[in-house]
């Protein structure tokens, strides 16, 4: 008979995709993608019920944004999509989708590469995550929403008066929301906008600003490492 303690379940499935996410390899968003379609597979059509999870979607998508590959915000965003129809329509807390998975979409967004239509598709894709974790029900936008929207702005816009005003008030927003955490503090750096956080305090600062100097209620509700992780995929 079959040995039943190697009965493959989601969780190795997952550590395929994790490893071709990790990979670099050129066709890691190929084959994440023909994990998942080999899961979804397996669970309609076999006794091996291994549907995959938020995690599955997530860690496919982290395959197309580590990637090189040309349309990576938009093949990320099918994903996702696809993730959200399947919850749905089966209504099964398990693809629920987290802020994991909206974050997934954002980096894809941040680091895609391409021409000018290309990066406006990222920044509407990116605006659509924001938006949606904002309205969602089951989740709300963290600190690595926030620094990875950042991101894209400051990828994918050249430098502007509107690109100012969407900082402003994205930031503004964050520390509403107290998440400012050091990543969000190194996009704002990067992109020589340091200067928001002196107009909301009232004041200047001398020298790199640091989240000390910060009002405490901008950066209270920043989790990060694992006990972010193990909050996220909490069901």
């Amino acid at each position: 008979g079959h040995n039943l303690d190697a009965k493959p379940n989601v969780r190795s499935f997952n550590s395929v995709l994790n490893a071709w996410a990790k990979s670099g390899h050129h066709l890691a968003p190929q084959r994440a993608g023909e994990v998942l379609d080999w899961m979804e597979d397996l669970d309609r059509n076999s006794d091996l019920k291994v549907s995959p999870d938020a995690t599955s979607f997530a860690t496919a998508i982290n395959a197309f944004a580590r990637s090189n590959a040309f349309g990576k915000a938009q093949a990320s965003y099918e994903i996702f999509l696809h993730m959200k129809e399947l919850y749905d329509t089966s209504g099964k807390s398990k693809l629920r989708p987290n802020a994991v998975a909206y974050n997934s979409v954002l980096n894809a967004c941040a680091f895609s590469v391409g021409d000018f239509e290309e990066q406006s598709r990222a920044i509407e894709i990116a605006n659509a995550m924001l938006v949606g974790l904002q309205k969602s029900s089951y989740a709300k936008p963290d600190h690595v929403t926030y620094g990875t929207y950042l991101k894209v702005i400051n990828n994918q816009m050249p430098p502007s008066q509107s690109r100012d005003q969407i900082v402003e008030t994205v930031f503004r927003k964050c520390a509403k929301e107290g998440m400012v955490s050091e990543m969000v503090m190194r996009q704002l750096r990067e992109m020589g906008m340091e200067s928001v956080c002196e107009s909301l305090m009232g004041s200047s600062s001398w020298g790199e600003m640091k989240l000390s100097d910060l009002p405490g209620d901008w950066t209270c509700n920043v989790i990060e490492g694992k006990r972010m992780r193990r909050r996220q995929f909490r069901r």
